[in-house]
This record gives C-alpha cells, structure tokens and sequence, in this order.
C-alpha cells in the first residue's frame, strides 16, 4: 500500500489493524500528525500508540501519555516500544492502541492505559520487534 493513501487501517476510528505502509514511525513523541497508515504498522509489531487530538494544545495531556509511553516495553535495542502523537481524526481527546485493541477518553486514565500495556504484544501478528527511535 502507497503511504500517501487516506485508505489504511480496518474501518475503526482510530484504526486497530488492517492496509498499511511498509514503514513503520519510530517510537518517540511527535509534535505533527503523522501518517496513520504508518502507526498502524507499529501495531502490527506489537507497538503501542498513544494519540491525542487538542488543536489548542494540551501540554498536560501529552506530558501524561509521554510519561505513560515509558512504562511500555523495551525493544532488544532499548527503545520503548511506543509512541505519542497528535491524531485530528479521533473523535475523543485521547485514545491508545495496540494492535487490534483500543481505549478512548476526554482525558487520561493511566490506570486504564496501564491495564492496556500490559496486553502489549498479545495477538499481534509480529510481536516483540525492536522500534527505530
């Protein structure tokens, strides 16, 4: 699939699985929308995505996710194997995905999204692999 195509993911908002690019984002935090077609690669991998959708910003939202994005596992290469980014698609203000599984809110939940890491991997149809800073 082009990663210039709108048409990735399996239907579901934000996207669990499905078409996607043959890239995957590296995993650190993003200050741009990126690509969904590439993040639904990461999740592919057994990768976490953390997503936010705050057009007038939300400094503590994303400070909340970014220190949640550290409590993800650590690829053999020693990234984390999860990434922030801003998503103007979702329709809540936050949401976290793995693959074939999502959580979506206002606002945080760290215990929710705790409780979600800890499936981090499980059905994924190539997990465990290591993520590119």
């Amino acid at each position: 699939m082009s990663c210039s195509s709108t048409q990735c993911g399996d239907g579901l908002n934000p996207p669990t699985s499905g078409l996607h690019c043959a890239n995957t984002l590296g995993c650190r935090v993003y200050d741009a929308e990126p690509n969904r077609c590439m993040w639904v690669h990461n999740l592919e991998h057994g990768h976490a995505v953390f997503l936010y959708n705050c057009p007038e910003g939300c400094p503590e939202i994303v400070a909340t996710l970014t220190q949640l994005q550290k409590e993800a596992r650590v690829g053999s290469n020693g990234v984390v194997r999860a990434l922030v980014a801003p998503d103007s698609r979702i329709p809540t203000r936050v949401a976290a995905v793995l693959w074939r599984r999502s959580w979506s809110a206002d606002a945080p939940d760290p215990t929710a999204l705790r409780c979600l890491l800890r499936l981090q991997d499980q059905g994924a149809p190539e997990p465990e692999l290591s993520c590119l800073p």
